[in-house]
């Protein structure tokens, strides 16, 4: 469990910005607690004396249901932290921001779109940008998500899609992979790692949206085996293996 909450807190770095959870932070998780994983969420909130609840969405959740739970909730009910499995949320939630987007865009939605995401591959991540003054601020607002300071997901995203949901949030959106074994993450992106990796044997990375989104390093506290040939290995077919002994990819 101590080992759990560490690999936890490894994810949220003290530097460029303090982002690690406090008393005043409330954590909506799509992680059941009866898991293993959510289990070590849960564990992790009790230890920095933050607020947690499990909201509950239709299974599969739908863009007009999670815009109907994130823009009805009150004040101080609105979630300053998001984690959710990838498949269960990630999708839904780049539908419902990019339709609020759309929705409040007017001529400059392009402009705003790209300027801001060319920030992004400069490695610039901000709410406070030109482009937030002139429309995302406003979307944020609306989406009741100001006050949001990061999305942790379980599992690989497109990378495209996460680069939509950094644009319009201004905040980190990371990407974890978990193991049934395991409380916490195997291995997890860095808070503020933005770069658009290519994918095994690509010399140039796809910015067309149809790569996923690296789920970055080993965390403290989780032993990772890499089994097979190096060519295996320069060409995307490794095989992992955690020190528990099960199989992940």
């Amino acid at each position: 469990m101590t080992a759990s909450i560490v690999s936890w807190l490894s994810l949220f770095p003290v530097t460029p910005l303090a982002i690690r959870p406090t008393s005043r932070d409330h954590l909506a998780s799509f992680h059941h607690p009866s898991t293993p994983y959510g289990l070590g969420l849960a564990l992790t909130t009790l230890y920095t004396n933050a607020a947690l609840s499990f909201p509950t969405l239709v299974s599969p959740a739908e863009p007009t249901s999670v815009s109907a739970w994130l823009f009805g909730l009150p004040v101080p009910a609105r979630p300053t932290f998001l984690f959710a499995p990838t498949a269960q949320l990630q999708g839904a939630v780049y539908k419902a921001l990019l339709k609020q987007m759309l929705d409040v865009g007017g001529f400059s939605l392009t402009k705003a779109r790209d300027g801001k995401i060319a920030l992004l591959r400069d490695g610039i991540l901000s709410k406070t940008t030109f482009w937030d003054t002139i429309m995302f601020k406003h979307v944020r607002a609306d989406a009741n998500l100001d006050e949001l300071r990061a999305i942790v997901f379980e599992g690989p995203a497109p990378a495209g899609q996460l680069e939509t949901i950094r644009t319009i949030l201004g905040v980190p959106v990371v990407t974890t992979l978990g193991h049934p074994f395991l409380l916490a993450p195997v291995s997890g992106q860095g808070m503020y790692d933005l770069q658009r990796l290519p994918p095994p044997g690509v010399k140039q990375a796809d910015h067309t949206g149809r790569d996923n989104a690296s789920v970055g390093p080993p965390l403290p506290g989780v032993e990772i085996k890499l089994v097979g040939a190096e060519n295996d290995m320069a060409s995307g077919r490794v095989k992992g293996e955690a020190s528990c002994g099960a199989t992940a990819t």
